[in-house]
């Protein structure tokens, strides 16, 4: 179980990486997940032998823990009082049996001391003196937090004078699920009425329902003891040295761990967004999309009709030739139309607000703002490009072939009746010429007159000029044509950009959606396993540990 709690572990600390990387996620975001420590007890010692039980001394200045200890190896095996130097070396004491396979990472050695001893009925367990936590010095705190993980019992040492630390306490709710826990209040000589049981109502409000609390005294042998708990304190933890209670110390940590685990897991999914935050972004991104197509479209009519007029008269057409256009003016106009752009700096500072709107508006559902600043940033040196190309596109293809397919037909068919109509009158007018020219050869009567040279001239005419009349009419207006493709381009280069847009949220939403997936199933793999007890034990056992609750209190000032 251990190993899948620590593939699990580091599953789930690779995944909050890469959403951090992604974005998704900032370094204060993964910073719990990322320190979680995994350690445990077994660690220090080799897995083919039976480890023992580690106890360790926890508690303020001055409440006797180093006495404590002395008091229950029958020897002064930790230094006490001006002899302990700034109350931050770690004494440890275990059987000469058993041997510490490795120290904590980044342990100090320097600051620990080691004493062996024989006495067999102590034998499975390992004592530790820890640093006095309430000290001024922040490595003292450094050190217990190296070595807790790896403790099994914490002894909470406390005063009649120091029982409601704060210090103390915030470990204890910080840490306090994932350890057993005896509490004693030392030096009973200095007690007075009623401390005892405002400690058992503190620890209460912490969690526990029915903790282990006792009182000793622990004066050096010189000086007389009053009656105390200690013997009932050596008892209780020879029992819990059995190696069944230790296996449920383990599966508590092991729990305790998960708990944290799915802890961090469920605050970085938290920060990923909801299902109705991503939905908003995308309704927002539509709303915001309408506004600014809209402003910019009625923005670009003043370019477009300037772009369209320089269409208005074709060079190479015969209308051309009878409209009066000097040569400066055809530069000036020229000039003119050269400076206007269809896309301007009013229009990317249109694109680059509705952006920035929608970025904004991730922020406000809670969401990561990064991966939308990168994902959409490309688009706003796109839309240029994009509406250049879109209106180019279509302008060409409009004024390649202006008007519709019938229009189209209309006009090559004028086109053509503007040359077999004229033949056809000329061909008759011939026809007719050599036919009296024949005739009056023969019979000696005048030849044509003026007037058939008059209405044959007239008929010419019409039959050119009428089908040429016809096809000007149907002949588009290159300044309309123009004026149509620019808006038909505009219309279509806005679509583009929204639907590249509107792929790229919704790349970016499917990567979320992704990553939360993910998050959520390494978050389902931490289920607490229950802890089986013995009926013999449940109560010694249920005791000592922390009972999962959402009141828990601090202690009173």
């Amino acid at each position: 179980m251990d190993c899948e709690y620590t593939e699990l572990q580091y599953n789930a600390q690779n995944w909050a990486k890469k959403a951090a990387e992604a974005g998704w996620l900032s370094p204060e975001d993964i910073k719990q997940i990322l320190e979680i420590n995994s350690s445990d007890p077994s660690e220090l010692f080799d897995q083919t032998v039976r480890r023992p039980l580690v106890v360790a001394f926890f508690g303020g200045t001055g409440v006797g823990k180093s006495s404590l200890l002395n008091r229950l190896a029958d020897q002064a095996i930790a230094r006490t009082g001006e002899q302990r130097p700034t109350s931050r070396e770690i004494s440890i004491y275990i059987h000469n049996s058993l041997e510490i396979r490795q120290m904590p990472n980044n342990f100090p050695i320097d600051k620990s001391r080691i004493a062996q001893h024989d006495n067999s009925k102590i034998k499975h367990i390992m004592w530790i003196d820890m640093p006095d936590i309430d000290s001024t010095e922040s490595a003292n705190r450094e050190i217990v937090l190296q070595w807790l993980p790896h403790v099994d019992i914490l002894l909470y040492v406390v005063s009649p004078e120091r029982y409601k630390d704060q210090r103390g306490w915030n470990l204890l709710l910080d840490l306090g699920s994932r350890h057993a826990w005896i509490f004693i209040m030392n030096q009973k000589d200095k007690s007075a009425a009623g401390q005892i049981d405002a400690f058992k109502s503190q620890l209460s409000r912490a969690g526990f329902d029915d903790p282990i609390v006792l009182e000793t005294d622990c004066r050096s042998d010189e000086e007389p003891r009053i009656a105390d708990d200690f013997n009932k304190l050596k008892q209780i933890i020879h029992e819990l040295s059995e190696s069944h209670f230790i296996e449920q110390f383990e599966l508590n940590s092991l729990n305790a761990r998960y708990k944290d685990l799915r802890t961090a897991i469920n605050l970085c999914i938290d920060r990923l967004g909801t299902q109705q935050s991503t939905d908003l972004i995308l309704q927002q991104w539509h709303t915001i999309w309408l506004e600014t197509a809209s402003s910019l479209e009625a923005g670009m009519q003043w370019p477009i009709q300037q772009i369209a007029r320089s269409y208005a008269v074709r060079p190479n057409s015969i209308l051309s030739k009878f409209i009066k256009t000097s040569s400066a003016n055809t530069e000036t106009d020229t000039q003119t139309n050269d400076k206007i752009t269809l896309w301007d700096p009013w229009a990317q500072t249109r694109i680059d607000d509705a952006i920035d709107q929608i970025i904004v508006a991730a922020g406000i559902n809670n969401i990561q703002t990064s991966p939308f600043k990168t994902g959409l940033d490309e688009h706003r040196k796109q839309a240029e490009n994009i509406m250049h190309s879109q209106v180019e596109q279509i302008l060409r293809q409009s004024l390649a072939k202006p008007g519709g397919s019938m229009r189209r037909f209309f006009i090559k068919l004028g086109g053509i009746a503007m040359i077999v109509l004229p033949l056809m009158a000329i061909g008759w007018v011939a026809y007719e010429l050599f036919d009296q020219f024949y005739k009056s050869s023969n019979s000696g009567e005048p030849y044509l007159g003026v007037d058939f040279a008059i209405h044959s001239g007239l008929l010419i005419l019409v039959s050119w000029l009428f089908p040429w009349f016809t096809n000007q009419k149907l002949r588009p207006s290159m300044e309309k044509v123009a004026h149509n493709a620019l808006n038909r381009g505009v219309i279509l280069g806005f679509e583009l950009i929204q639907s590249n847009v509107n792929q790229s949220l919704l790349k970016i939403l499917e990567q979320r959606e992704q990553y939360l997936l993910e998050g959520q199933s390494f978050s389902a793999a931490c289920n607490l396993e229950s802890i089986s007890r013995t009926d013999t034990d449940i109560s010694l056992l249920n005791r000592t540990l922390v009972n999962y609750r959402s009141n828990i209190q601090p202690p009173d000032s």
